[in-house]
């Protein structure tokens, strides 16, 4: 890492090797690299409708997108990653998968909540009885403001006049923790 010129924070895939090789190593930290945590993948995005939702795409029907995992899946590993003090950094796109997300993430965290800084990345789109589950769980919204404006010609449709009032809703989950972190999603 002497060779870095900039502060990196690196997440390892959700894979096996990548467990093994971290729980046995350890957190990783210097000057400029940090490795403590892990991306994990719930659902796929908005536009191909691959994002989980809790009910059906308005431009679909029947169609709720895809929980990538079975829930037991995440569960378990969520438990394994808390219990060895690493971070959890998930994609959850749809609403589904944010309630599935934000309810293993507070069952896995029980007495880490303050301290492993656990992310939801994206919550695009929330459902509006999920909001709190951020703030009960200290868990920290991730979100990319170019997502909206790059999805705003076709997420209404996608969505529909209701459900798009929680889809982007950065004011709502800011003030959850009083804080969020912004992103591009792009390297």
């Amino acid at each position: 890492s002497d060779s870095l010129f900039i502060r990196m924070c690196i997440m390892l895939s959700d894979n096996k090797e990548n467990y093994d090789y971290l729980f046995s190593k350890g957190k990783i930290q210097t000057n400029q690299l940090t490795v403590n945590g892990f991306k994990l993948y719930a659902d796929g995005a908005l536009g191909s409708r691959g994002a989980c939702l809790l009910h059906p795409y308005s431009d679909r029907h029947g169609h709720l997108g895809t929980l990538l995992r079975p829930k037991t899946y995440y569960d378990s590993i969520l438990h394994v990653i808390a219990d060895n003090g690493f971070q959890a950094c998930t994609h959850a796109i749809g609403d589904s998968a944010n309630r599935t997300m934000l309810k293993l993430y507070a069952k896995a965290l029980k007495d880490n909540k303050n301290t492993l800084r656990w992310r939801i990345e994206h919550a695009q789109v929330i459902d509006s009885n999920d909001f709190h589950l951020f703030k009960d769980a200290n868990i920290i919204p991730s979100v990319q403001p170019t997502h909206a404006t790059s999805d705003m010609y076709w997420a209404k449709d996608r969505l529909g006049a209701v459900r798009i009032k929680g889809a982007y809703a950065y004011q709502q989950l800011l003030q959850q923790n009083g804080w969020m972190p912004l992103g591009t999603d792009f390297p």
